[in-house]
C-alpha cells in the first residue's frame, strides 16, 4: 500500500515538473494547489496508515470526520494540538482543491450591464449602460 502511494506521489510530481515550463498564471496556481493538496492528504494519509484510522483515508472531510473521536481533547492539553492539526489539515486540503478547481473554471465573456440612479431637469430616474 505504502508503494502505491509513493508510486502516485512521484507521477504527480513528475506531471507537475513537465506543466511548470507553461508561462501561464493558471499553470502555476495549479501546481501550487496540487503541491498544497498533495503534502496534506499524505500528511492525513500517512498518520491513516500509521494509527489505521481509515477515516484519514477520505480527502478533505477525512480529518473533520476524524474529530468525532476526539470529543474529550479540548478539555484536556495534550490532545488540543490534535484538533489544531486536524482542522488546519482539512483547510489545507480544501485550499489545494479550490486551487486545482481554478485551473480548469473558465471564464467566458458575458454581457456587462450596470444600472445606476440618475437626477434630470425633468427629474429623477435610473440609467443603463453596458457591453453587450
Amino acid at each position: 500500500m505504502r508503494w502505491i502511494a509513493f508510486v502516485l506521489a512521484l507521477l504527480l510530481t513528475l506531471t507537475a515538473c513537465q506543466s511548470a515550463r507553461a508561462e501561464d498564471w493558471r499553470n502555476r496556481i495549479s501546481i501550487g494547489g496540487s503541491i498544497t493538496f498533495g503534502a496534506s492528504y499524505g500528511f492525513a494519509f500517512g498518520l491513516g496508515l500509521r494509527y489505521r484510522e481509515r477515516r484519514l483515508f477520505v480527502p478533505v472531510l477525512g480529518p473533520l470526520l476524524e474529530l468525532d473521536r476526539c470529543r474529550d481533547c479540548a478539555g484536556n492539553s495534550y490532545e488540543q494540538p490534535v484538533l489544531v492539526v486536524l482542522i488546519v489539515d482539512s483547510l489545507a486540503q480544501a485550499a489545494g482543491v479550490a486551487l486545482v478547481a481554478r485551473r480548469w473554471y473558465k471564464t467566458r465573456p458575458t454581457s456587462q450591464v450596470a444600472i445606476a440612479p440618475t437626477w434630470f431637469d425633468s427629474g429623477g430616474g435610473l440609467v443603463a449602460f453596458g457591453e453587450f
